[in-house]
C-alpha cells in the first residue's frame, strides 16, 4: 500500500500567516492520489497543534497491517527555523518561542516512523531552510536502524525532499506546483520510478527559470533498494529491463538499454549519436562473432559506467 500524510499550518500564534499553505496541502493530496496513494490522518491536515500531529502519527504507525513493503510519504508545509539548541523544527498552530515542545520536532517524527514496520519513507518538507532537517532525521534513523535485528530489511530507507536548502528561504506556494510539473514529465519508458533526486533537479531548473533563489534538495539514509515514491507515469512494462539484464518482453532491452548507450545518450527518446573510440574492443568483438578466434566464450567485463553496453551494441 501507498500512504500519504499531508499537513500544513497557515495561521500561527507568533509567526506571519502563510496564505497558500492549505492550497499546497490540497495540491499534494491530489498529486499523490494520482499515483495511487491513500490519504491518512486528514483530521490533522490543516493548522494542527504539534502534539496532536505527533500523537496522530504515533498511533497510526502502530496500526496493525502495516508492513515493510508499504510506502509512506509525509508532507508538511509551514514555517521552519532553528531552535536555541540549533535543532531544526517546524511551526504549528500553537507554536510559541517560549514553549519548545509546541514546535514539531523532525527527530521525534523520524523516531516514530523508524520504530514502525515501515521501510520506505519519504519526508517532503516545504519550509524555509528545510534541508537542515536532514541531520536530525538521519541521526535518529541511523540509531534506530542500528538496533534492529539481523536480517531486518532496510527497504529504500528514509528520504528527505526539501523545498529549500539550509540557508534558503522558501516562497509560499512556489514548491508544490513545480513538484507536480516535475513528476508529470515522467522518464524513459523502461524506468519504473522517478528518483527524488531527479524531481529535485527538475524543480530547481524551474526555480532558476523563474528567478527564484531557493533550491530544492534531497538526501537519504539506510537505503538498500531504489526509492519507490514516484511511479513513472510513462513507464511501459514491455520496455522494463530487469535486474538480471533481461526484459519482461522479448528484445525490448535492445531498445531501452543497449541502443541509447550505443549512441552515447541516457534515454531512448534522447536524440543524437556520440559514440567514438573503442576500436580495439570493437574489433575483438567482431572477430569473435565472425569465428576468427575459434570456439569459446568472449566475456566483456569492466568497471560500472565504463561503456560495456555501448561496446556490445555496435558489433
Amino acid at each position: 500500500m501507498r500512504y500519504l500524510i499531508a499537513a500544513g499550518t497557515r495561521h500561527y500564534v507568533e509567526e506571519p500567516e502563510l496564505p497558500l499553505v492549505h492550497q499546497d496541502v490540497d495540491g499534494v493530496v491530489g498529486l499523490f492520489a494520482s499515483m495511487g496513494y491513500q490519504r491518512v490522518l486528514a483530521s490533522v491536515s490543516h493548522d494542527p497543534a504539534s502534539a496532536d500531529f505527533e500523537d496522530a502519527l504515533s498511533d497510526w504507525c502502530q496500526s496493525p497491517g502495516l508492513t515493510a513493503d508499504d510506502v509512506l510519504v509525509v508532507y508538511y508545509a509551514g514555517h521552519g527555523s532553528r531552535s536555541a539548541t540549533n535543532q531544526y523544527r517546524l511551526a504549528c498552530a500553537d507554536s510559541t518561542h517560549g514553549r519548545p515542545r509546541s514546535w514539531l520536532s523532525l527527530p521525534n517524527l523520524a523516531e516514530v516512523v523508524a520504530e514502525s514496520p515501515l521501510r520506505n519513507v519519504l519526508f517532503v518538507i516545504d519550509a524555509c531552510h528545510a534541508a537542515a532537517a536532514g541531520a536530525g532525521l538521519g541521526a535518529v534513523t541511523d540509531t534506530v536502524v542500528a538496533g534492529r535485528g539481523r536480517g531486518d530489511e532496510l527497504g529504500s530507507g528514509t528520504w528527505l525532499l526539501a523545498s529549500a536548502r539550509h540557508r534558503d528561504t522558501a516562497v509560499d506556494g512556489a514548491f508544490v506546483s513545480e513538484l507536480a510539473k516535475a513528476y508529470r514529465q515522467g522518464d524513459g519508458a523502461s524506468q519504473r520510478h522517478l528518483s527524488p533526486g531527479t524531481i529535485a533537479d527538475r524543480v530547481n531548473q524551474s526555480f532558476v527559470a523563474s528567478g527564484l533563489r531557493q533550491r530544492a534538495a534531497c538526501s537519504s539514509v539506510d537505503q538498500s533498494e531504489p526509492p519507490p515514491f514516484f511511479p513513472n507515469p510513462l513507464f511501459d512494462p514491455q520496455a522494463e529491463v530487469t535486474g538480471e539484464g533481461c526484459t519482461d518482453a522479448g528484445s525490448a532491452d535492445l531498445a531501452s538499454h543497449f541502443e541509447p548507450r550505443g549512441r552515447g545518450v541516457e534515454q531512448v527518446y534522447d536524440s543524437g549519436s556520440y559514440f567514438t573510440g573503442r576500436e580495439r574492443a570493437l574489433r575483438r568483438g567482431r572477430d569473435h562473432l565472425a569465428g576468427e578466434e575459434g570456439p569459446g566464450i568472449l566475456v566483456v567485463t569492466a568497471d560500472p559506467g565504463s561503456g560495456k553496453s555501448a561496446v556490445l551494441w555496435w558489433p
